[in-house]
């Protein structure tokens, strides 16, 4: 029992690192920070992971942090896995695509199958620089296909 403590502490601490760490990288004021800090592990470990803003260096991230976690909030509310599972993930967690990959990069970019289609038949060096430098106004939107065929057919 005391290991599972132990276990589950260290776990929290983690997360609290994370968390402070993630703060001073992106500021915000503390209605963001407690927004995220009292997010389940699960969600604060996806925004922690995922967050890409615009620019990098900015005094004040609050707005687009907030706006980020309702819309992770938001693809998870929606996603299969968590609707079956009552909300929780568990081993489907496990299925997801990694940052970094084109299937992460569909998840953080919902799009029709004609834009997958255009974007997974494009050359490794387009989809790489897609991956890397579509960077769209505002996150959390329900389809980005207009937006990324554009952006693709700009990298070809």
């Amino acid at each position: 029992r005391n290991g599972h403590a132990s276990r589950e502490s260290s776990k929290e601490s983690a997360a609290r690192r994370a968390l402070r760490d993630f703060r001073s990288r992106y500021p915000m004021d503390d209605r963001a920070y407690d927004f995220l800090a009292g997010l389940p592990l699960e969600v604060q470990g996806t925004v922690i992971a995922d967050f890409r803003p615009r620019r990098e260096g900015e005094s004040d991230y609050s707005a687009v942090v907030t706006s980020f976690i309702r819309a992770v909030q938001g693809r998870r509310a929606s996603s299969p896995a968590v609707a079956s599972s009552g909300g929780h993930r568990g081993a489907a967690r496990s299925a997801d695509p990694a940052p970094g990959t084109l299937e992460g990069f569909r998840r953080r970019y919902p799009m029709d199958e004609k834009a997958w289609d255009f974007l997974s038949s494009s050359t490794e060096a387009v989809q790489q620089r897609v991956m890397e430098r579509f960077k769209p106004r505002m996150e959390g939107e329900r389809d980005y296909s207009r937006l990324i065929t554009s952006f693709i057919r700009s990298c070809r």
